[in-house]
């Protein structure tokens, strides 16, 4: 349990502190009139590495890591996958690292490179938001997932890289989007659901009112707590299966109304008070930032995604995976968010919202870490894999 704290939250302190001094550092340059900083510079360098070393060293921790672990392994021993539905693209990467016979930590870190490098080149011109994005991603609520679902945060992470395309909203930029949708496709076939995020209405969405967001989302919530109406779903099954084909086992006892209902405990409790702290100040944050041209993209994405996941997450795994691919929006839009708060100096609503975020890694490693071995929660725990 010590090395687990230890690690999340020792990385998640160094990761705040360097984009905290890479943000300061180009303050003092612009009021100097030496300009900003570029892109590789030496805090975005260590923290690139850091991320990249943390995901790396790990060992079964994440649902999925020992699953990767077990394809790897025996494609580098047999030449082939113990799964054969793995996407091309993804085989691709794989085979590539299993030719040269490279350790899977090299293999996991490709990966992690990626994804933070992408979150980095993105945010480069907004460094203020870094410092929280970095440690609610090792801390808060998406954690686990982020430790789990590789290729879907991979294509998240790299989707950030498509919001200058969805901003201009001409045909090259719809063109260059769904290549970029094709591309992820070859990762995770799911990503051919991104296709609906170029049509929806950022604008209209993003300068609502605070009680409509809320409104919005109480009635997800209160729709997701008895979901009988996903009756209504059952003509789409087809369309389902093309995409998950092999959940077919989770979707017929889904629309047969056979639920997977998830407790309403603490941890639950501060996803959902993560959910509404972000759309609380979003009008405050709106007009900070009227002059972020992303922001409407990020916020709508992020108030999907949330609606989304309280309203389908008493359902199964099958139909709440989506959710993944907005969940780095919403860490990006509780950046902006904690910033708003700190220039402010509203150090109180900063406090309530920061903290229970921040201690949800170190509840739910305390909570695992009480249950029986062998239970499958005990992936939260981390463990560098030189000490197995």
């Amino acid at each position: 349990m010590v090395t687990s704290i230890a690690a999340y939250y020792l990385t998640a302190i160094v990761l705040f502190l360097l984009a905290w001094h890479a943000y300061a550092r180009e303050e003092r340059r612009v009021l100097d009139g030496r300009g900003t900083l570029g892109f590789l510079n030496w805090e975005f360098l260590c923290s690139m590495g850091l991320v990249t070393l943390f995901m790396a060293l790990r060992y079964h921790t994440g649902y999925d890591h020992e699953m990767y672990m077990q394809q790897y392994a025996y494609l580098i021993e047999h030449g082939k996958f113990l799964r054969p539905d793995f996407e091309p693209g993804f085989l691709l990467v794989t085979k590539a690292f299993a030719a040269i016979k490279a350790h899977y930590a090299f293999y996991f870190a490709f990966w992690a490179l990626m994804q933070v490098a992408a979150i980095f080149f993105t945010l480069r011109h907004r460094k203020f938001v870094l410092p929280w994005v970095m440690v609610l991603l090792l801390l808060g609520p998406y954690s686990i997932n982020y430790l789990t679902f590789m290729r879907q945060w991979t294509i998240a992470c790299l989707m950030l890289l498509t919001l200058p395309l969805i901003e201009r909203r001409n045909f090259v930029s719809f063109l260059l989007f769904m290549v970029f949708v094709a591309l992820a496709m070859t990762l995770h076939k799911s990503a051919m659901l991104l296709v609906l995020i170029y049509w929806l209405p950022f604008g209209k969405l993003a300068s609502l009112s605070r009680r409509t967001y809320v409104i919005a989302l109480v009635v997800c919530i209160v729709l997701g707590l008895l979901p009988y109406w996903i009756v209504i779903l059952r003509p789409l099954k087809p369309i389902m299966l093309a995409v998950y084909a092999k959940y077919d086992y989770m979707l017929t006892p889904l629309l047969n109304l056979e639920f997977n209902y998830l407790n309403w405990g603490f941890l639950h409790c501060i996803a959902v008070f993560t959910h509404v702290f972000a759309l609380w100040f979003f009008p405050q944050v709106r007009r900070m930032f009227s002059d972020d041209k992303f922001l409407p993209i990020i916020f709508t994405i992020a108030f999907v995604g949330v609606c989304y996941e309280n309203l389908f997450v008493n359902t199964n795994l099958f139909l709440v995976r989506p959710c993944d691919f907005s969940y780095i929006f919403l860490l990006i839009l509780l950046g902006y968010t904690f910033t708003y708060l700190y220039r402010e100096k509203k150090f109180l609503p900063l406090a309530i919202g920061a903290v229970p975020m921040l201690s949800y890694v170190l509840i739910n490693v305390i909570k695992v870490w009480m249950l029986p071995e062998g239970m499958p929660a005990k992936v939260v725990l981390y463990n560098f894999f030189f000490m197995q």
